[in-house]
């Protein structure tokens, strides 16, 4: 090889090497995966403990005359509840029954699982949201919902994400959320 084709071939290589090492280490199209469980904490109440993104927000409210808390990334605004979590204790079960039959009727598909070692029923499917003035969202709901009964208790694990098609972190960082839930 002549030392022509040498001088330019190997910085050119050089360069390749650096983009590729730089694509890979900070590739910047690549979202950030914070489902790393040691880098969660831990929210506990009297019904359940489940652990989420540190980077994530918690509220708590009495709905259904149960316990409730809702998890969702720390960045949404009070208005904003896409991707978020509802964990929900039912101390109602006719509610529980009528909030399954809502979604069975929507023709979410629904099949038989286990959380945390107890009977449940999950939903999943998709449907299309109206903002304020009524007009449609330029894209879909995507919600999946279990339906668990841990002894005397019902619940309620509900999560959502704007989009018609399967969100991988979405679904990776909810995966891991409810692999960490535990009923007391």
């Amino acid at each position: 090889m002549s030392v022509l084709k040498t001088r330019f071939l190997i910085p050119i290589l050089i360069l390749i090497f650096g983009l590729i090492v730089l694509f890979v280490f900070f590739n910047p199209f690549k979202q950030p995966q914070d489902n790393s469980l040691k880098e969660w904490v831990a929210y506990k109440s009297q019904n359940f403990e489940v652990k989420y993104p540190q980077s994530w927000k918690t509220e708590t409210d009495k709905y259904s005359g149960g316990d409730s808390l809702i998890i969702k990334p720390a960045y949404l605004s009070n208005g904003n509840n896409y991707p978020s979590l509802l964990i929900e204790s039912f101390s109602d079960s006719s509610r529980f029954k009528e909030s399954q039959d809502i979604f069975q009727n929507l023709n979410f598909t629904k099949t038989d699982t286990v959380v945390d070692n107890n009977p449940a029923i999950k939903f999943t499917g998709t449907f299309p949201v109206k903002n304020i003035d009524g007009k449609y969202f330029n894209s879909p709901v995507r919600e999946t919902l279990f339906f668990v009964k841990h002894f005397d208790s019902m619940y309620l694990i509900h999560y959502q994400y704007e989009g018609d098609s399967f969100n991988e972190q979405s679904e990776s960082i909810f995966s891991s959320i409810l692999s960490s839930l535990k009923f007391n």
